[in-house]
């Protein structure tokens, strides 16, 4: 029973995780394929985001097959710890991204459903790689806290002094707003005085 619960889990995470990379993907490529009027900066910057899609999303099917096969010991799926190893990285590779907790310990968010820690862990990992690439050089604050019954991630960016023009229709946010709605809650992006959040929520 738990293998089985395990697994289509793991199959939700593949649909809705790898699925979001393969069509951004699709898209960027497709307008590489039709706009001329593109400068070659512009292709070199879409050309790497293809490529880091791609490269994401070989990453995540990896994962998700090791999982499945049998008799596979280690737990593919985020675990608490996940969100501190993701803020990890980031630092590793040069981002100022700073994990703050409130009201809830990594003890506390690991008893919950397996699903909660999957969905946050998503969706930390797009909030820093979405600062990384439209405000590079930018502190990343991110708070996770407890409020009553909802547990709620918060993600604050100053805007960069020049937004540089990207091929990009946001959906990795739309994701994020997706990723919180299957578990019941939702999502928010937007930015004011000077600066960008992304906020979402979901039942505790």
């Amino acid at each position: 029973r738990v293998r089985a619960e395990e697994r289509a889990a793991l199959a939700r995470d593949m649909h809705d995780s790898i699925s979001h990379h393969l069509a951004a993907i699709s898209l960027h490529a497709g307008a590489m394929s039709y706009r001329e009027d593109l400068s070659p900066e512009a292709l070199r910057r879409t050309a790497g985001t293809v490529r880091d899609a791609a490269q994401q999303a070989n990453r995540e099917l990896h994962t998700v097959l090791s999982g499945l096969r049998t008799g596979e010991g280690d737990a593919p799926l985020a675990t608490a710890p996940t969100l501190t190893g993701i803020v990890d990285r980031c630092r590793e590779e040069g981002q100022d991204v700073e994990l703050t907790w409130q009201g809830v310990s990594a003890e506390e968010l690991a008893a919950r459903d397996r699903s909660t820690v999957v969905a946050l862990a998503r969706i930390l990992a797009e909030v820093t790689l979405n600062a990384a690439k439209h405000a590079p050089g930018t502190p990343l604050q991110v708070t996770l806290s407890r409020e009553e019954e909802l547990v709620r991630l918060r993600a604050r960016n100053p805007l960069p002094p020049a937004s540089a023009p990207a091929l990009s229709a946001g959906h990795g946010l739309l994701g994020v707003q997706e990723r919180a709605r299957l578990l019941g809650g939702d999502a928010r992006h937007g930015a004011a005085d000077g600066v960008f959040e992304v906020e979402a929520w979901m039942p505790w």
